[in-house]
Order: structure tokens, then C-alpha cells, then sequence
């Protein structure tokens, strides 16, 4: 297929980066209001269906240390061609599956190869920023993945409504589809050079090494991974507190759950002009404090059994709002120490949070099955533990790369 001879501006970078890390948020959301006509339709029970954020979480997240070096070695545009044609595969299989494993076989397969996508976005930015300019323009990015989280539900509901939930998978296909032609018609290679050590088993030992080893790397990804763990709870129970305790689905929980993820747009519009005055530590820690207070609220309505769907849903506003500001702020202070294998790095980054919030989701899936108070104490366990740990960095004794 033939590609434009003009390169494409930073600008026209960002937005395609927004969207390749849009498609796992895309992913995840735009199956939320369909859990139940799934589970009915296939005859299996919900947490059943559960197990589609769960297996997708969890394959995403661990394929992503594969994407890293390879793209290292062989480059971004080639490695991201891979991985979106995986996804387009899981995608069109789960759409025409008739039971819930195969539907599950087809997440696996989406989760392979969308773990491509965040992987080469974070690594794309890397090779064009650096510093502040990077930090700036992650929370640019970050803003653009918004869009899915947006839109996510009302698309999942209309195309269930419509026609059916297989359409949902296919609208995620046709997703995929689009930045695969961005890829290749428009996309210029970015990398400075191909680390031809990148996969030596002792080169990847190194790198590896390198990045768990730089104390600055190390603990960002730590506060990233914590926050991660409440990141999946929202997502993951959502649908059935709001079902269970409210008695809200299908268009009205849609309308609900979109109208959260504009705290995204908010916080990281205010992100991105706050980290120029406050430096990214005091950002990170204004934006920790936000979560904990929001989660501390709403588990204190859901105790006094005053916790409702408009206040849940103005609480998970702000609970985004800081959100995504943390995980943005803490990727670049992860991956900043490391341009020559920032592919790796951004791998490490993601495998490593990804995995830690899916893995968390499995195992407390079972507890909150729908209990509003459940699902906010873990929240706030979460959101504290993310708070205290920034709050124990202490900058005086530790000079990060990005000032």
C-alpha cells in the first residue's frame, strides 16, 4: 500500500497516538451496557461476561513486554501493523461466536493485539519528546483517549439496541481498521535507529534491568500500578452496582457512564497547564489527593446508604478528572530515563499496571458482586495507597530527569 511522501506533523502524531491508546479504553467501555443481553443471549451468568474485561485486561497487559523490544528491534510501523491485524482478527471471531468461551478466545486475541497499540503510542511519543515537552504531550494524548471512554457506552448501547451486541465487537474491528490505514498510508517511522540487540535475550536482560533498576522508573511504575487496581474496579463493577443497586441499565447507565469520562477531557486540560507552574511531583500529588478524597465521599454515602446513581456518577466524574493525570504523569517519568529502548519501556510500563489492575479486578470480582459499599471501599483502599505512596517521594533527596 502505498504511503504519503509528506510526514505528518506533530500534531497529526499526538491524535493518532490519542486513538491508539483510545482503542483498549474504546474496548473496555464500549461493552459495559451489554453485559446482561450477553449473558442472556449466550445463557451464561453475567460474571461470566464479567470475564470479557477481565480476559482482555489481562492479555493486554502481559503481551505488551512483547511489543516493546520487538519494536525496538524491527520498528514501530511494522510492529504496529501486527498487532492491530491481531485485533481485527479476536474482533471479527468474537462477533460471530455462539458461546461465552469462544466469545472470551476472541478477548484474548483483541487483548494480544491491542496490547500493541498503547506500546507504540507511549514509545512514538518518546521518540519525538522529551522532558516537560513530553509530559505535556502525553497529557495531550491522554485527552484524545477520552474520546473513547466517551463515546464507548452510547455506541455500545445503540448497536445492541439496533441490531445486536455482536456489532459491538465488529465496531471495534472497524476501529482497528482505521488506524491501520493511519499506519500505513500517513505514519513515517519515528524510531532513530533500530537497536539491532534489542531481542538478545542478554540485550532485553539489560534493558529490563535497566528499567526496574532506575529508582525513578521504578517507583512511578509502582504509584501507576496502585492507581490501576481502582482503574479496573470502576471499570470492571460498574455496570452491576449500577444495575444492582440503582436499578440502571441499558440507555439511561449509558448516558451515566459517558457523561464520567468527560472529567478526562476536564483533568487533563487542567493537567497539562498545571504542570508548567506546579512541576509534575506536586501534579502528581494534587491528583492522588483528588482520588482519595473522591472515593473516601463515596464510600461514606454508600455506609450512610445515601449513595445514588447521580451522585455515584458525579463522584466518578471527578474520580476522572485525576485519574488518567496520575497514570500520564507517571508513564513519562517512567519512560523519560530511556530513549534509546523506549519501546521497552513503555512495554514494561504498561505490562506491569495493566496487569496488576486486571489481575486485582479477578480476584475481587466475586466480592463486590454488585455491593455499592464494596465497591467504593476498594476504590478508596486503592486510591489511598496510590496517595501515600507519591506522598512518600521525596524530591529534595531524588533529582528526577524531568524537571
Amino acid at each position: 500500500m502505498p504511503q504519503s511522501n509528506s510526514e505528518p506533523s506533530k500534531i497529526e502524531l499526538v491524535v493518532f497516538c490519542g486513538f491508539l491508546m483510545a482503542l483498549s479504553g474504546f474496548s473496555v467501555d464500549v461493552m459495559l451496557p451489554a453485559f446482561t443481553v450477553m449473558a442472556s443471549d449466550l445463557e451464561t451468568p453475567v460474571a461470566s461476561v464479567q470475564l470479557t474485561i477481565s480476559v482482555f485486561a489481562i492479555t493486554f497487559g502481559l503481551s505488551q513486554i512483547v511489543y516493546g523490544p520487538v519494536s525496538d528491534r524491527f520498528g514501530r510501523k511494522p510492529t504496529l501493523a501486527v498487532g492491530l491485524g491481531i485485533f481485527l482478527v479476536g474482533s471479527v471471531f468474537a462477533a460471530f461466536s455462539t458461546d461465552i468461551f469462544w466469545v472470551l478466545f476472541g478477548r484474548a486475541l483483541q487483548g494480544i493485539g491491542g496490547a500493541a497499540a498503547p506500546v507504540l503510542g507511549r514509545a512514538i511519543m518518546r521518540d519525538t519528546h522529551s522532558g516537560k515537552d513530553l509530559a505535556r504531550a502525553m497529557a495531550t494524548m491522554m485527552t484524545i483517549f477520552a474520546i473513547g471512554p466517551i463515546v464507548a457506552p452510547l455506541v455500545g448501547y445503540s448497536l445492541m439496541a439496533s441490531a445486536s451486541w455482536r456489532y459491538i465487537f465488529l465496531a471495534m474491528g472497524i476501529l482497528a481498521f482505521g488506524l491501520s490505514l493511519f499506519n500505513a498510508l500517513r505514519y513515517r517511522e519515528t524510531i532513530a535507529a533500530k537497536n539491532v540487540e534489542a531481542l538478545n535475550f542478554s540485550g532485553i536482560k539489560n534493558a529490563i534491568s535497566s528499567v526496574f533498576g532506575h529508582w525513578q522508573s521504578r517507583y512511578f511504575m509502582m504509584c501507576a500500578a496502585l492507581g490501576y487496581c481502582a482503574l479496573f474496579t470502576f471499570l470492571g463493577n460498574s455496570p452491576i452496582v449500577y444495575e444492582t443497586e440503582f436499578g440502571v441499565k441499558g440507555l439511561e447507565f449509558s448516558v451515566l457512564f459517558s457523561a464520567t469520562a468527560f472529567g478526562i477531557v476536564f483533568g487533563h486540560a487542567v493537567n497539562k497547564n498545571l504542570i508548567r507552574r506546579l512541576g509534575i511531583v506536586k501534579m502528581l500529588r494534587l491528583s492522588s489527593l483528588i482520588l482519595f478524597l473522591t472515593t473516601s465521599l463515596m464510600f461514606i454515602l454508600a455506609v450512610t446508604g445515601t449513595l445514588g446513581p447521580w451522585s455515584l456518577t458525579v463522584l466518578l466524574f471527578l474520580f476522572n478528572t485525576s485519574f488518567l493525570s496520575v497514570i500520564s504523569n507517571s508513564a513519562s517519568l517512567t519512560m523519560d530515563p530511556h530513549p534509546t529502548h523506549a519501546g521497552l519501556a513503555s512495554a514494561v510500563f504498561g505490562s506491569l499496571t495493566s496487569a496488576s489492575g486486571a489481575i486485582f479486578l479477578a480476584l475481587s470480582a466475586g466480592f463486590v458482586d454488585g455491593d455499592a459499599l464494596t465497591y467504593a471501599a476498594l476504590m478508596m483502599l486503592s486510591t489511598l495507597a496510590t496517595f501515600a505512596a507519591l506522598m512518600a517521594f521525596s524530591p529534595d533527596k531524588r533529582k528526577l530527569s524531568i524537571e
